[in-house]
């Protein structure tokens, strides 16, 4: 099915990647995997289902890291699995630098009940020491964090609740679940109200 699908897109006569037009002809390995990936995460992070997550201005190391981390099993899904069987590490770098450098993801810029108490959970474990106070990661004190601005918020609460059950992996000190341990799943819910309006 996938083969299916990079066929009906490589057959576009012209695509825009990185501020060059290619013929179809002309992708590289690591173009037509950036094209497998806007199949489901989309060139402008539209996917209808909110628990793909957005790339577009994602840290390019965190990204290489997570490819790695499915590539070699350690994260689970089959789909990532699948897709990256056959990508070498060039092709992995490549790609996070095509994310990486596209404008960065946004959220709904609104203001519930639900994200108020969202940024008091934010705010009060602080998590803008590693993400920032807007969590963008430029104003964090920890480099190297992902960016989590406007992440799709299903996505995000099944990421932390995740983490808490150790079936993803996390950094080296295990910050992430030192803190989302603490959390009851109300307040998850909140902080993942709270950053996908930011």
């Amino acid at each position: 099915m996938k083969h299916v699908m990079l066929s009906v897109v490589l057959s576009t006569v012209l695509f825009f990647i990185s501020g060059v037009t290619y013929g179809a002809e002309e992708y590289s390995r690591a173009d037509k995997l950036v094209l497998l990936c806007f199949e489901c995460h989309t060139a402008d992070n539209n996917t209808p289902d909110l628990m793909i997550p957005k790339l577009t201005g994602q840290n390019a190391d965190y990204l290489v890291a997570q490819i790695l981390h499915y590539k070699s099993g350690r994260r689970a899904s089959t789909v990532m699995i699948e897709l990256l069987e056959d990508a070498r590490l060039d092709d992995i770098k490549a790609i996070a630098e095509y994310f990486s450098t596209r404008p960065p993801m946004s959220g709904t810029k609104i203001e519930t009940e639900l994200s108020i108490k969202g940024k008091d959970v934010y705010l009060g474990n602080n998590c803008h020491f590693c993400h920032g106070m807007n969590g963008n990661s430029v104003d964090a004190f920890v480099v190297g964090a992902p960016l989590i601005t406007g992440q799709n918020k299903d996505y995000l609460y099944k990421t932390m609740k995740d983490m808490q059950a150790q079936k993803r992996p996390v950094d080296m000190f295990d910050l992430m679940q030192k803190v989302l341990l603490k959390l009851s799943n109300d307040e998850l819910e909140a902080l993942s109200e709270y950053i996908n309006s930011l």
